[in-house]
């Protein structure tokens, strides 16, 4: 058995079939894990063991390799978690309710009907927490560190984000913020901490986890011969959609991105801008109340940059949502909270309109350089 069969739980009866619109090989659904809650596009950023998806699983070594960037583009799959957690995953078919119909789990259930709700924090110690649901956190990232050999990529991070929070993660190159990122996607295992979403640990309770995420990562990976359709279609099966209600979720992700006029093309022949917002139609299909998104507006001209901030403004109310950007503009215009890192750590964390408020000149700009300057 090939390493991303042993790694998205033996899917050594993965079919393939032809896709009907372009004639390109596309994974069927059978053999394909109802619950692969695809963060479809999170393995061009993720390391090399991650850069393997259930959609490549069955396929032969010469189309392995090519796809092998893509892989958990289709399907960054809550299998893995699975895997590590020893828990197993149902058939397509028989895909569980929560994953078919869109339905809440739990701890959302909890959240929206203001409920008190116990964190694992407050389980375990045997008490539940006494504020009301809509104030827990719904991503909570507690000491988190990731170190490479003697090299400490991200050092003791802790922060939370609410529901209505949109929180820009600003950092210069090699600070931190992609590899935070993954790890709260749960495609990189932390050295130290953890990292929750919506009460669930994203290694040990990974499934369900990555329900409730949309995750868009650095470079926006996909499957570049297959159609923008195409692609968002088997996104939403490997979701556990199916039927009118798929055809719906991609007909509304189309919309949301503004993707209608090139629906038909193969994503390979689409601009960088284009390719962009394929990746976010794919963080889109399933309306998670958590959005992790890398440099959403990478490479879209400022008309379609115009259109990505209004979209992240009407999604806010119900969302907790985390932007990570080098545009200074991008956190001014949509972000509610800002945290610079550099070298790993935290270096602020405060609203926009405080950061400014730190340097003479107002600008964030300055302010950013002051702050990362320092901790160089």
């Amino acid at each position: 058995m090939g390493y991303a069969a042993r790694r998205f739980g033996g899917l050594t009866n993965t079919a393939w079939r032809r896709n009907g619109e372009r004639g390109v090989t596309e994974p069927a659904q059978d053999g394909m894990p109802g619950d692969a809650v695809a963060n479809s596009a999170a393995a061009r950023g993720a390391t090399t063991s991650n850069a393997v998806g259930a959609g490549v699983a069955a396929n032969n070594a010469g189309s392995a390799a090519k796809r092998a960037d893509a892989a958990t583009a289709a399907a960054a799959v809550p299998a893995a978690g699975a895997a590590r957690g020893g828990a197993a995953t149902p058939a397509a078919g028989a895909a569980t309710p929560e994953v078919a119909t869109g339905a809440a789990s739990p701890a959302s259930r909890a959240v929206a009907s203001g409920a008190t709700v116990a964190t694992p924090a407050t389980a375990a110690s045997g008490g539940t927490d006494s504020r009301p649901a809509s104030d827990q956190p719904l991503i909570d990232i507690d000491h988190l560190s990731k170190r490479f050999g003697t090299f400490t990529a991200v050092d003791d991070l802790s922060f939370r984000v609410h529901r209505g929070e949109v929180l820009g993660f600003l950092g210069p190159n090699g600070a931190g913020k992609s590899t935070t990122m993954r790890m709260l996607a749960g495609f990189m295992t932390p050295t130290a901490g953890s990292a929750r979403i919506m009460g669930h640990d994203v290694q040990q309770d990974g499934v369900a986890a990555r329900r409730l995420l949309g995750f868009l990562p650095e470079g926006a990976p996909t499957y570049p011969e297959m159609s923008v359709a195409g692609f968002l279609r088997f996104c939403a099966r490997v979701r556990g959609f199916s039927g009118s209600e798929l055809a719906d979720r991609v007909e509304r992700a189309l919309d949301l991105t503004t993707l209608r006029g090139v629906r038909l093309q193969p994503v390979e022949t689409l601009s960088k801008g284009f390719k962009r917002r394929v990746g976010l139609a794919q963080a889109l299909l399933h309306d998670p109340p958590v959005l992790v998104l890398d440099e959403p507006t990478d490479g879209l001209d400022p008309n379609q940059k115009h259109e990505v901030r209004g979209l992240i403004e009407r999604m806010a109310p119900d969302k907790a949502i985390v932007i990570s950007t080098h545009i200074l503009e991008e956190v001014e215009a949509v972000c509610t909270r800002a945290i610079v890192i550099a070298g790993g750590r935290i270096v602020a964390d405060e609203t926009p309109r405080e950061l400014v408020a730190r340097h003479p000149s107002g600008r964030l700009e300055a302010v950013f350089r002051q702050l990362t300057m320092e901790a160089a």
